[in-house]
């Protein structure tokens, strides 16, 4: 199992006015990435209150499974990625718990290759 640091980690989430809804891009083109390996998207503030995540990408690789997570928190479950997938997925409204929570994504099932893409939307709410 390896980290993988995705370009987009090193972008800052906006922190705007509290009760604006923004949306967080995670984006990263993965090459034979290996089951269990962990794709590190954003890095997030805390007290960002995530409301949905939409997760695009190309065909990844026969079998191949993505879960996305905040910090601990199962925001998708790991999920079917070997086909091109495009989907919304609405979530129980989670807050980030630290500042510098991760967000990931973890492969399994096969090795990945192509683009993934993950939009969070949240709300700044503070702490």
């Amino acid at each position: 199992m390896s980290v993988i640091i995705a370009p987009s980690l090193s972008e800052r989430v906006y922190q705007g006015p509290q009760g604006n809804e923004s949306v967080a891009e995670g984006s990263i083109t993965l090459s034979a990435a290996a089951p269990g390996d962990i794709v590190q998207l954003l890095d997030f503030p805390i007290g960002m209150r995530i409301n949905s995540v939409q997760v695009v990408s190309d065909a990844l690789g026969e079998e191949v499974k993505v879960e996305i997570k905040s910090g601990d928190t199962v925001l998708v479950p790991a999920d079917d990625f070997s086909s091109a997938v495009a989907t919304v997925v609405p979530v129980q409204p989670y807050m980030t718990q630290s500042d510098g929570e991760l967000l990931t994504a973890t492969i399994s099932g096969g090795a990945a290759a192509g683009k993934l893409v993950v939009l969070i939307r949240y709300v700044a709410v503070g702490y």
